[in-house]
């Protein structure tokens, strides 16, 4: 039998809203009274994968653990052992998706409030156009960690709502989180880096930009790195660095999203001359003769 991810034709890196999207591309080439009359065990375990991973706590444990969830495991969060078991009612989870038996309500139920209910005429790009969306910044070390962010959004109403959004490790950039947040509505929050003092984020590489005087890039240069999860690491360079010169630190840099072998990227260190506005006659001949001795000339 094949895993959660490829029952639903899904990568371990897929988004939530991929989960979503995957889920009801299944569901919609079914009759929900014949779904339920005539389950597959295949169909079964579709809807088991479904209610897996579009629970951060228990996608977390399944990419450690596989099916082991179901056996017991340790949670991180809790320290205690504990197990997953589906309900088997598929109907509920049908139901927690569409909003109702009726395989066509999600339209409406997914996208809008009940209160703001839109035509047969109205066609999807109209509905994705009023679907609300909003920019979730997120720190570097937010995204190295994970984290459970509260959010505080405005409803068509007006009023002021807050979510807890639970941000899962290594999440990419631009990757969206879909929030049913009651009443048929969905928000989506799309993921942003905020600028971090030190690093940049590209991919799961994190790249760092050092200056160096004149001296440094011809006899090297010794600095202390500090990583994102407060390592501190001694870099030596002990070479001349050129222009396209990069230092690389392997396995140090973000952590793989939902990766199973815990696989982290590298931290890219890349390099800046700090050219002096002035240099004397008697320094410009200091300069020329190291260079002359380094073999340069």
């Amino acid at each position: 039998m094949d895993n959660y991810y490829e029952v639903l034709g899904l990568k371990n890196t897929c988004s939530n809203y991929e989960v979503l999207t995957a889920f009801k591309k299944i569901i919609l080439k079914y009759d929900i009274i014949k779904l339920n009359n005539e389950v597959s065990s295949q169909m079964k375990y579709a809807f088991e994968a479904f209610d897996v991973l579009s629970d951060p706590q228990w996608r977390e444990l399944y990419d450690q653990y596989g099916e082991n969830i179901k056996s017991g495991v340790i949670s991180d969060i809790t320290n205690n052992i504990i197990r997953y078991a589906y309900h088997g009612d598929i109907i509920m989870t049908y139901k927690s998706v569409f909003g109702s038996q009726n395989p066509f309500t999600h339209v409406v139920s997914m996208l809008f409030s009940i209160n703001n209910p839109i035509s047969h005429s109205e066609n999807l790009e109209t509905i994705k156009n009023q679907t609300k969306q909003f920019p979730l910044r997120l720190t570097l070390e937010e995204v190295y960690f994970g984290t459970l962010k509260k959010v505080c959004i405005e409803l068509n109403d007006r009023k002021q709502k807050l979510i807890d959004v639970q941000i899962p490790r290594g999440i990419p950039a631009n990757s969206k989180i879909v929030k049913d947040i009651g009443n048929g509505s969905i928000i989506t929050f799309i993921i942003e880096d905020l600028p971090h003092k030190v690093y940049s984020r590209n991919g799961m590489d994190l790249i760092r930009t050092i200056d160096v005087s004149i001296k440094d890039v011809l006899c090297g240069k010794q600095f202390i790195l500090k990583t994102l999860d407060h390592k501190m690491l001694r870099v030596n360079i002990n070479q001349l660095i050129f222009p396209s010169f990069e230092k690389i630190v392997h396995g140090q840099g973000m952590p793989g999203y939902h990766a199973k072998d815990k696989e982290k990227g590298n931290i890219i260190l890349k390099f800046r001359l700090n050219t002096p506005q002035y240099l004397s006659s008697k320094m410009i001949k200091m300069l020329l003769e190291n260079i002359s001795n380094v073999g340069l000339s």
